[in-house]
Formats: C-alpha cells, sequence, structure tokens
C-alpha cells in the first residue's frame, strides 16, 4: 500500500464513508464518534504538512 491509498482511506473513514464499499458508515459506528473524526482529520493534517524535520509522536504525548 503507498501513503496516498492510505490517505484515501482515511480520508473516506473521516468523512463517514467505507472506503472499500463506497457505503455510508452505519451512524453508530466508532468512526462516527466526534473525537474519532477529529482525530482522523488531524492526521490527514499533519500528514499534509510540508516536512521541515520529522516530528516525534512520543514528544507531542501528555
Amino acid at each position: 500500500m503507498d501513503i496516498i491509498t492510505a490517505f484515501k482511506n482515511v480520508e473516506a473513514l473521516a468523512n463517514g464513508v467505507d472506503p472499500i464499499t463506497g457505503e455510508t458508515l452505519p451512524q453508530y459506528s466508532p468512526y462516527n464518534d466526534p473525537e474519532i473524526v477529529r482525530s482522523l482529520f488531524m492526521i490527514m493534517a499533519l500528514v499534509k504538512m510540508p516536512q521541515k524535520g520529522k516530528i516525534s509522536i512520543e514528544k507531542n504525548k501528555s
């Protein structure tokens, strides 16, 4: 799998769509939880950022 495919899969999930079937995810799916949706969009934003240096996820943990 390449990064473009992975990004498209995450983007579909963030938008409430099953990336395999193209169907809308069930209303009570964990992927429709507001915190999960925000997390997916945050990850997509980080992937889109130009890399000026490597970002350590461990460094950003609270």
